[in-house]
C-alpha cells in the first residue's frame, strides 16, 4: 500500500481525496476487530475458496462494524471515512475478512470442533492444538472421501467419452463392458398446484404432495427424477429406494457390467441390511458382475442430484403447474442438454407405472444383517466371491469380510417378488382436496388432481363433552370435561368452590379439592358429586383442621 500519486494539473487542494493514514487507520480498525472476533478454522471453509480466510460470525455486519468504527474516530478526533468508502477499502485490502452466512445442514462434527476451537483462547498451547489436530483428522477423512468420489465421477465421464456408450434405455444385464457411476438422493417434496403467483389462501392449505426420487449418471450426465404421487407413496424407507433402483436398472441402464453408487449415510433409506442384500442378490442372479456402494460422510453430501434438483426447482419455482403431466414438462424445460429426465411413479387416476415390492420379507430371510453397518462407507460385492462382502471404514482403512448368504439359502430366487398394490389416498384426504384445492386448479386439471371421490365423505368427528367455565349462567368459554375435573382436582388449578388454602390458581386459590360444576344426566354422577362436596366440607371443620390453621 502507498500514498497515491497526484496526476499533472488540477487543483493543489483536494480535501475529499483520503491520505495515507486515513487509509491505513480502516486497515487497522479492521483489521485488530478480526483478531477479536474472527474465527480461523483448518481447512477451507465451505463456499470460500480462500484457506486464509477469516470468518466473523454471521452475526456481524459491516455496517455495524463501520459504526463502531465511526465512534471510535470520532472520540480520537481523527477523520472518518462514508460508509461507502470502508466497504470498498474493505473489499480491495482485506478480501480474506468476510462475514459468515447463516446456514443450515451442517455437519455436527465440525460444528463441535469449530466451538471448541473459540473456546479455547485461555487454554493451554497443548489442548489448542489437541482441538485443531482433532478438526484437521475429521477434514482429512472428508477430503479423501471428496477426492474419492470426484475421481470416480471423472473415470466413469473418461471411459463414457472415450467408448461408443449406448444411451439410457432397457438393455440386457451385463451385455456391455463398461463401468458406470450412479449417485441417488431424495429432494423435498413439493405441492401441487403451485404457481409462480401464488394466491394468499394457497399459502395457509396442504395441497396435492409429489415426492421426487433421483438416480444420476454422472458420466453422461443424465437424471432420472421419479416423480411420487401422493397416492403412490407408502414411504421414502429402503424398500420404496429399491424398488425404484430396480427399475432403474431394468429401464435406464447401459447394459454396465460394473456399476459404482453414492448416496448419503441416511440409514432409513440407504445405509441398512436391505439394500446390502440387494445389491448381494443382484451379482448372485447375474445382473451385475460388481457393484461398489459408497456413502460420504455426514454433513459433507452434496453431489450430482443436488446439482439436478437445483435446477429442477429453478424451472418449478417459475412455471404454473396444476398436475403431474405440467410437472413433467417442467422438468424437460429446466435444462437445454436433456440433464433433468422425468418418470411417473403413477398417476392421479391410480395407474402404476413403477410397481412397488415387498423387499424386506424378500430378503430377510436370505441374507444376514451387517453388524456395525453405521461405521462403514465403503462396501463392495463381486461374482468372484459370492454371498461375501468386502467392507471398509474409510478409503484408506483396512478392508473387512463378512459373509451374508444364510447358510440354509442355497439357491437364491433369480424373480423378485410380488408387487404390492398402491395404497393410495384415504377418503379424507380426497374431500380436503375437492372442497378446498379444487378451486386452485385450471378447467382442465380439476378432474385430473382433485376430482370428486366416488367414497362417501366419513362422518365428522364427535365433539367431547363440555362444561362451562365459568359459574351456572353465567356464560363463559368451554373447556372439555375430562380437562375441567382434572384441572378441578389439582391444586386449586380449577374454577372450584372449595376454599384451600397457600398457593394456587383460580377461585379456589389454595391446596383444597375445588369442586367443579359439572353438568351430567346419571344420577350416580351427581350423588358422587354430593358426597365429594360433603367430604371436603367435613375436613374443613375438622378439629385437626382448625389446630392446622
Amino acid at each position: 500500500m502507498c500514498p497515491r500519486v497526484r496526476a499533472a494539473g488540477g487543483r493543489q487542494d483536494k480535501t475529499r481525496v483520503l491520505d495515507l493514514q486515513d487509509i491505513r487507520r480502516v486497515v487497522d480498525f479492521i483489521s485488530s476487530y478480526a483478531e477479536d472476533h474472527a474465527l480461523v478454522l483448518p481447512g477451507r471453509v465451505a463456499s470460500h475458496k480462500r484457506d486464509d480466510i477469516l470468518l466473523l460470525p454471521s452475526s456481524c455486519t459491516k455496517a455495524e462494524i463501520y459504526r463502531l468504527y465511526k465512534t471510535a474516530m470520532e472520540g480520537s478526533q481523527y477523520r472518518c471515512v462514508a460508509e461507502s468508502t470502508f466497504r470498498n477499502l474493505w473489499l480491495q485490502l482485506m478480501p480474506r475478512i468476510v462475514c459468515s452466512r447463516p446456514m443450515t445442514d451442517l455437519c455436527w462434527e465440525c460444528q463441535k470442533n469449530n466451538r471448541d476451537i473459540s473456546f479455547s483462547s485461555n487454554l493451554p498451547d497443548i489442548v489448542k492444538k489437541a482441538k485443531l489436530r482433532k478438526q484437521e483428522q475429521h477434514l482429512d477423512i472428508v477430503g479423501n472421501e471428496r477426492v474419492f468420489y470426484q475421481n470416480h465421477v471423472k473415470q466413469a465421464k473418461k471411459e463414457y467419452s472415450d467408448n461408443d456408450t449406448p444411451k439410457l434405455g432397457p438393455h440386457d444385464p451385463c451385455s456391455s463392458d463398461i463401468r458406470i457411476h450412479v449417485s441417488f438422493d431424495y429432494a423435498q417434496q413439493v405441492h401441487l398446484p403451485s404457481f409462480a403467483m401464488q394466491p394468499g389462501p394457497l399459502y395457509f392449505l396442504c395441497p396435492r404432495k409429489v415426492g421426487i426420487f433421483g438416480v444420476c449418471v454422472e458420466g453422461i450426465p443424465q437424471q432420472v427424477n421419479y416423480l411420487i404421487d401422493e397416492s403412490h407413496c407408502s414411504s421414502k424407507g429402503s424398500n420404496a429406494v429399491i424398488s425404484y433402483l430396480h427399475h432403474f436398472f431394468q429401464h435406464y441402464s447401459l447394459g454396465e457390467k460394473v456399476v459404482d453408487l453414492h448416496c448419503d449415510n441416511c440409514s432409513g433409506q440407504n445405509k441398512n441390511r436391505y439394500v446390502l442384500a440387494y445389491l448381494m442378490w443382484r451379482v448372485l442372479t447375474g445382473r451385475h458382475k460388481q457393484i461398489s456402494l459408497n456413502f460420504l460422510i455426514t454433513g459433507h453430501t452434496k453431489f450430482a442430484p443436488d446439482w439436478c434438483f437445483g435446477l429442477l426447482k429453478q424451472r418449478f419455482r417459475r412455471d404454473s403447474v396444476s398436475s403431474l403431466n405440467d410437472f413433467e414438462q417442467s422438468i424437460s424445460k429446466s435444462t437445454q442438454q436433456n440433464t433433468n429426465i422425468s418418470q411417473l411413479v403413477g398417476d392421479e387416476a391410480g395407474n402404476v407405472f413403477v410397481p412397488s415390492y415387498d423387499w424386506h420379507a424378500f430378503l430377510s430371510p436370505r441374507f444376514h444383517a451387517v453388524r456395525g453397518i453405521k461405521q462403514y462407507h465403503h462396501f463392495e460385492f463381486s461374482s468372484e466371491k459370492p454371498g461375501t462382502v468386502c467392507m471398509k471404514k474409510f478409503v484408506d482403512s483396512p478392508p473387512e469380510t463378512f459373509s451374508m448368504l444364510a447358510a440354509e439359502e442355497t439357491d437364491v430366487p433369480r424373480d423378485p417378488p410380488n408387487p404390492t398394490p398402491s395404497p393410495g389416498l384415504p377418503p379424507q384426504c380426497q374431500w380436503y382436496l375437492f372442497k378446498n384445492i379444487r378451486e386452485f386448479c385450471t378447467d382442465e386439471t380439476k378432474d385430473t388432481l382433485c376430482p370428486k371421490p366416488v367414497v362417501p365423505e366419513p362422518a365428522t368427528s364427535i365433539q367431547p363433552q363440555t362444561v362451562a367455565a365459568s359459574e351456572p349462567g353465567g356464560g363463559g368459554d368451554t373447556v372439555p370435561a375430562e380437562e375441567e375435573a382434572r384441572r378441578g382436582r389439582g391444586r386449586g388449578g380449577g374454577r372450584g368452590r372449595g376454599r384451600g388454602r397457600g398457593r394456587g390458581r383460580g377461585r379456589g386459590r389454595g391446596r383444597g379439592r375445588g369442586v367443579v360444576r359439572q353438568t351430567k344426566s346419571s344420577t350416580d354422577s351427581s350423588e358422587s358429586d354430593s358426597e365429594a362436596e360433603a367430604k371436603l366440607m367435613r375436613a374443613l371443620e375438622s378439629p385437626t383442621h382448625s389446630k392446622k390453621t
